[in-house]
């Protein structure tokens, strides 16, 4: 981030030690091929059967919430607490190796330089100079995807502790 200090919790293999944010934090699946099918009932989305396909942080980003919510609803029912804040615990379980493992899909190659995609007459053609994934956290997909149960199962074992 240019404009946000790096917060105490940011800390793990690969997370640079300047003194501003990291980001991103986590990567989910935005790409429009194969993308999500979602169901869609406004005249808008151009589809006679309502049936979509989207990518993107459209798509990324409820899927995230998703996840939390009905691991927010698993706690309640064991009558923890929700599960809050979710950045530290992130943190927190990647700083893990075998949690890291567990939860985490790293993401280890390619990246979201999209320079080369560009075409040259658009300024494209050749890299941007960002971002480039690998092995632990990147600023390409930050830690990785995640996997949503055992992500859901630790997080709600971190939220429950004191």
């Amino acid at each position: 981030s240019l404009l946000f200090r790096k917060p105490s919790w940011q800390r793990g293999p690969g997370v640079g030690k300047a003194g501003m944010r990291s980001v991103p934090d986590l990567a989910l699946l935005a790409d429009g091929l194969p993308g999500w099918t979602i169901r869609c009932t406004i005249a808008e989305c151009g589809s006679p059967t309502g049936w979509v396909t989207v990518g993107g942080t459209s798509a990324a980003t409820p899927l995230t919430a998703s996840i939390v919510l009905l691991a927010n609803q698993k706690a309640k029912k064991m009558g923890q607490s929700r599960l809050g804040f979710l950045n530290p615990s992130i943190y927190e379980l990647a700083r893990d190796p075998s949690a890291r493992k567990a939860v985490f899909r790293d993401i280890t190659s390619i990246g979201n330089d999209l320079g080369p995609l560009i075409a040259p007459e658009a300024g494209g053609g050749g890299p941007l100079g960002c971002c480039k994934a690998g092995p632990g956290y990147d600023r390409a997909s930050g830690w990785g995807s995640i996997s949503a149960i055992p992500f859901a199962k630790r997080m709600i074992r971190l939220a429950g502790s004191p």
